[in-house]
């Protein structure tokens, strides 16, 4: 008889979660603000807006905002992973559940660092000139592969010919989706293997 599977109840209000939440948000942030670095040194201008909420006045650098609208993707990714992957057997002991929590959580969380850092830096390291040598190297001793890296070489063209801040705006979204899609797969493989068959 397979053994059954149901969700772990968690514990939004403990101090795991809020210790993981901020752990995200400063590893996201400074994965931002490297990144706004990169794109700033390339040619991208960092214009400063001034917000004014409740009789307050905040300057932020404009692209910062994606900024924070990245760390509340992450989050929210973050939660729904965690809530997703929180399935244990029925019979497990109660020491089993508690030590489980805090596990599933930093996998989640390092697991969604991973995908958004990837998806964030990978088009930046494929276009890059190192990376370039490395490719054109492998696919001149293999002549049967010279059309596929002549077509990725005329993409890679195309997209270094947009403008900085549309491979910025293009990033954000681009490295948001991904996150989101890979919280949302993940969730959907976990919960089918953990059906009973």
């Amino acid at each position: 008889m397979a053994e059954k599977y149901r969700k772990m109840p968690l514990r939004w209000r403990t101090r795991e979660v809020w210790i993981s939440i901020c752990a995200l948000a400063v590893v996201t942030l400074l994965l931002e603000i490297f990144f706004m670095n990169y794109m700033v040194a390339h040619g991208l201008e960092s214009m400063i807006d001034a917000i004014l909420v409740d009789g307050w006045k905040f300057t932020i650098p404009t692209p910062l905002a994606f900024a924070v609208a990245m760390i509340v993707v992450v989050i929210a990714c973050w939660a729904y992973l965690v809530e997703g992957t929180a399935i244990i057997g029925v019979r497990s002991d109660l020491g089993r559940r508690s030590a489980t929590a805090p596990v599933r959580m930093v996998e989640a969380g390092s697991s969604i660092l991973v995908a958004f850092a990837f998806s964030l830096f990978a088009p930046y390291i494929i276009g890059s000139d190192w990376f370039g040598g490395i490719i054109s190297g492998s696919f001149a001793n293999n002549p049967q592969l010279h059309g596929l890296a002549s077509g990725i070489t005329a993409f890679m063209i195309r997209l270094g010919d947009l403008e900085i801040l549309w491979k910025y705006v293009i990033s954000q979204n681009v490295s948001g989706l991904a996150v989101a899609f890979f919280s949302i797969t993940d969730v959907w493989r976990h919960r089918r293997t953990t059906r009973p068959r």
